[in-house]
């Protein structure tokens, strides 16, 4: 068959076609009576006989067809074979535009055999991806098997699949063609988090008869509507080197892809506009691309990928001034949206006009866009949060206790006697699973009217209950007791404390700017309760949360520093793990024979960190000269959580900064094989080990470690005397971390946790027959058993 006519075509077929267009036009050119009925009627009749013989042919051409495959495999492969190529062909019409790119294209493979012989010079066997990457940046070029993309159909929120367009399509590219999150530039520290209680802020502090209109726009297809040259011409023109250009030129040219479904691919097919979904590199073009989108807009703009959320200025109820301002930016987006061959969808487009007046008409507030009207709805979606007209925040938490509940029986299905999953695993994915479900943007909870935080709580109780098979009649915080799960309001509570040290420490300078009109750091705690507007505000739930766990009014916290440190050159030490008083022999020879194996002329620095008897942990370097003469150094060190830990990490800075000062060459002796791995390791969690690794690196050639036991060194056990008797030359303060500052929010709020369980009501006198009543039998006690179960077997008990 060709291209025009399908397989199972026919002459006698196309010979009756002829005939039914002849009598088509026989009955279009009768006159009207009973010529133009008698022609309508053969008309009729040869499209009954065409349609049945299509049929019959279509039949017969689909059985011969079907009786040349040997299995079912081959006719299944067939369908998934021609369903990618339905996916394919929906995919080929993204874009608005044909793309002329610029023709600079030379083939890294080329560049690679011109350079093997070096590589092979420098002891490699086969060229490295680094140097590959390397070489396609400086030359601005892309292999074609990185420009290769595998599309994966994943069906769209809220749509159905009955057709391509409603999946969208994910790229699987070549592993190489993936650049990771610090290559790519996101901004750190900066997520939906701040946007919305920003936006939630503004709302919940506006008065009674003023009003902010909110309208939330949705770009059509971003990812595959963005303009190739435009994303070029703009790359250029905030300065970005031409070397990335011209890859990023390359990368998107002539970009194929191909579809696959049930392990089957389609044919390979062109790009002609977009950025694939699925790679890191992709979110960071768009947002490239769509950084000047608010350039021209007078209302405040909050963006988060495709999504703009627009909230005017506040206006009188009635006014029309203000409001008319909204129509002038999204006039002025939909230009901009032309100039850029973009465009906004309008059904996806929401109105909504937020006041508490019961005197405003929303109905006469409407917005045109596209050329059509956009009406005010009563609620709508921003940013992941749910806004409702008068911000009462109810929407936003039906939708959390639905998430939470829906989480909850997913896993009593798994709970059921099918699976028969242990307790101990049920209260461990409860919490990793369902109870985040209720953790983004915590504070809507606390906005919202009380019975729904009431009602989470519940749903807690009841659901640890029927995980524990405890009796229904036991309380609720006696089935918490005994799975270990806080309550969920201190769980919120702590999230709180979290959301609002996440928005101080990280680079959202609006949310800090916001927060800092509510707080000063002078301020007393009686001062900053009469600052704050009002406790129902996403500021002033978070506020109250820090105050009730006691943590400081302004947790700005020192991040870890996840930069990959490059190899610092120092060898890392042998630890040999020893049992203490087992193997005390084998420990001692060992210390003594690394220490002999520390040559002569190297200095040698012993450290040591130790905890008083008054709790105050000190920190203390040895040092012993290549001469014979000695020296020491002591400090106490303090700040929040203090451990045995942080102080050997300490020593080992003291010992750093003694040999960048001296200059010498020496060799670190440390006790403290947590301390030494921190320190040497690439992927420390510890902030102030992070630290003491970025001065290693300046000092590099000058180190060597050295790791002895504890015990069995009796010069360790001198050290130790020392730092403990010795005078202390100055106090080390460490600055706080935002590890130290999450530590801090989880110990409060056990410790609150622990102050709400004591001041409950118990029966001490069923502690001692608790254990003789067998586990069937405990329902039959009531509540005053239950509870004391729960204590015998918490600890709770006296």
């Amino acid at each position: 068959y060709t291209d025009d006519k399908p397989h199972w075509w026919t002459q006698e077929h196309e010979d009756l076609l002829e005939l039914k267009e002849l009598l088509d036009s026989e009955w279009r050119e009768a006159p009207p009576g009973a010529q133009r009925r008698r022609a309508k009627r053969r008309l009729d009749r040869a499209n009954d006989v065409l349609r049945k013989q299509e049929q019959k042919l279509r039949t017969e051409s689909w059985r011969n067809f079907c009786e040349g495959f040997s299995n079912d495999g081959q006719l299944h492969a067939l369908f998934k074979r021609e369903q990618a190529e339905g996916f394919n062909s929906s995919c080929a019409m993204v874009g608005n535009r044909k793309v002329k790119h610029v023709d600079f294209h030379e083939e890294v493979d080329d560049i690679i055999n011109r350079k093997r012989t070096n590589w092979r010079k420098e002891g490699w066997s086969k060229p490295r991806g680094k140097m590959v990457s390397q070489t396609c940046v400086s030359r601005g070029v892309c292999p074609d098997e990185w420009r290769l993309a595998v599309l994966f159909p994943i069906p769209k929120a809220g749509k159905e699949q009955k057709h391509a367009l409603d999946l969208r399509p994910i790229a699987l590219t070549a592993t190489l063609g993936f650049i990771s999150q610090e290559q790519c530039g996101f901004v750190r520290g900066r997520s939906t988090m701040g946007p919305t209680t920003r936006i939630v802020q503004r709302l919940r502090t506006l008065p009674m008869k003023r009003a902010r209109a909110g309208a939330f726009l949705d770009v059509k297809k971003a990812y595959n509507s963005v303009w190739h040259n435009g994303l070029l011409h703009k790359m250029l023109s905030i300065g970005i080197p031409e070397g990335y250009v011209r890859w990023i030129s390359d990368w998107i040219r002539a970009r194929r892809y191909q579809s696959r479904v049930m392990g089957e691919y389609s044919k390979s097919c062109f790009h002609e506009a977009g950025v694939p979904q699925g790679t890191v590199l992709s979110p960071l073009l768009f947002i490239l691309f769509f950084s000047d989108v608010a350039a021209e807009v007078s209302s405040e703009v909050f963006l988060f990928a495709d999504d703009v959320s627009l909230i005017s200025r506040s206006f009188l109820v009635g006014s029309r001034i203000t409001f008319s301002s909204l129509q002038g930016d999204v006039i002025a987006l939909e230009r901009w949206a032309t100039k850029w061959k973009m465009e906004f969808e309008p059904a996806k487009t929401n109105l909504v006009i937020f006041t508490r007046s019961k005197s405003i008409r929303r109905d006469t507030y409407r917005v045109r866009m596209g050329g059509s009207t956009i009406a005010p709805v009563r609620v709508a979606r921003c940013l992941g949060i749910w806004l409702d007209q008068e911000y009462t925040m109810i929407d936003e938490a039906k939708k959390k206790i639905d998430r939470f509940q829906s989480k909850i029986k997913l896993l009593l299905r798994i709970a059921g006697p099918k699976w028969g999953c242990p307790p101990a695993h049920l209260l461990r994915l409860y919490v990793a699973t369902a109870v985040p479900a209720l953790a983004h943007n915590p504070w809507s909870l606390f906005l919202a009217p009380k019975r729904y935080l009431k009602k989470a709580v519940s749903i807690q109780r009841r659901t640890i209950k029927r995980f524990l098979s405890l009796p229904s009649c036991s309380g609720g915080d006696v089935a918490e007791v005994y799975a270990k799960v806080p309550p969920i309001d201190l769980v919120l509570r702590r999230r709180c404390a979290s959301t609002l040290m996440n928005l101080v420490s990280g680079n959202d300078v609006w949310a800090k700017m916001e927060y800092e009109t509510y707080l000063d750091s002078q301020l007393s705690l009686k001062d900053v309760r009469r600052k704050v507007a009002t406790w129902q505000s996403p500021f002033g739930a978070l506020l109250k949360s820090v105050i009730s766990l006691g943590l400081p009014l302004w947790p700005e916290g020192k991040k870890v520093t996840r930069k990959i440190i490059p190899d610092h050159g120092v060898r890392f030490p042998r630890m040999r793990k020893f049992q203490p008083k087992a193997k005390i022999k084998e420990a001692t020879e060992f210390s003594l024979k690394e220490i002999r194996e520390i040559p002569a002329d190297r200095t040698i620095v012993h450290t040591c960190g130790v905890s008083t008897a008054e709790g105050v942990c000190r920190a203390g370097i040895f040092v012993q000269n290549e001469d014979g003469s000695s020296s020491h150094l002591v400090v106490n060190v303090r700040g929040k959580k203090v451990s045995h830990h942080i102080a050997n990490v300490v020593a080992v800075r003291l010992a750093l900064g003694y040999i960048k000062r001296t200059q010498v060459k020496a060799t670190i002796v440390s006790t403290s094989r947590s301390a030494v791995s921190a320190v040497l390791s690439l992927s420390s969690s510890c902030f102030h080990a992070r630290e003491t690794s970025l001065l290693l690196q300046k000092v590099k050639e000058k180190v060597s470690f050295t790791w002895v036991p504890t015990f069995g060194f009796s010069q360790h056990d001198e050290v130790k005397e020392f730092a403990l008797g010795a005078s202390v030359a100055h106090t080390v303060v460490l600055p706080t971390s935002s590890s130290d500052l999450l530590r801090m929010a989880k110990c409060a709020m056990l410790e609150k946790w622990n102050t709400r369980w004591k001041r409950s009501s118990h029966s001490p006198e069923l502690h001692d027959m608790m254990p003789d009543v067998p586990s069937s039998r405990r329902h039959t006690f009531g509540t005053h058993t239950a509870r004391a179960m729960a204590r015998v077997r918490t600890g709770h008990c006296g």
